[in-house]
């Protein structure tokens, strides 16, 4: 740390948080460190239903159950193709695939998978909880060592005093 750090530090070492800790250098440390868990502020959001290939083709067949055989004849050699773009939740590649499927599918059955396509959930990557910056991050400071402390809590050591 340069000197200008641990100015901060030293400054932020003065606060009555941390007298308990007396000269346990490494406790210190380790409180300026961690980052605490706390309630995410962003709202889960809404993404597209992730999408299974069966559940395309059972919406399909249940509508249009000829054409969604010979879709599935015509187009097995795209098959996996769709089921990459499925499992990825590739929305853009879905669509390509659906227009395709649609010149074989009845209006009926296009409906159903524009229907099951529209399906909305809520974002299952979403976090309730995530970790906040710790105090050395938002004082602007690099990792915090024992060190560290100690210089601060002794700075005679650095201050040229």
């Amino acid at each position: 740390m340069n000197k200008e750090q641990l100015t901060i530090l030293a400054k932020e070492l003065e606060k009555s948080d941390y007298v308990t800790y007396g000269q346990d250098y490494p406790a210190i440390a380790v409180v300026l460190n961690e980052r605490p868990a706390v309630a995410n502020p962003t709202p889960q959001g809404i993404t597209p239903r992730q999408l299974t290939l069966s559940e395309f083709f059972r919406a399909a067949a249940a509508v249009d159950p000829a054409g969604a055989m010979t879709a599935i004849g015509t187009f097995a050699p795209l098959m996996s193709m769709v089921q990459t773009a499925i499992s990825n939740n590739d929305r853009m590649s879905m669509q390509d695939y659906l227009a395709i499927f649609s010149s074989i599918l009845n209006d009926g059955a296009d409906a159903a998978l524009l229907a099951l396509f529209a399906q909305t959930e809520l974002d299952p990557s979403w976090q309730a909880t995530i970790t906040d910056d710790s105090i050395a991050m938002s004082l602007g400071l690099p990792t915090i060592t024992e060190m560290d402390v100690q210089l601060c809590l002794h700075p005679e050591l650095w201050s040229g005093e």
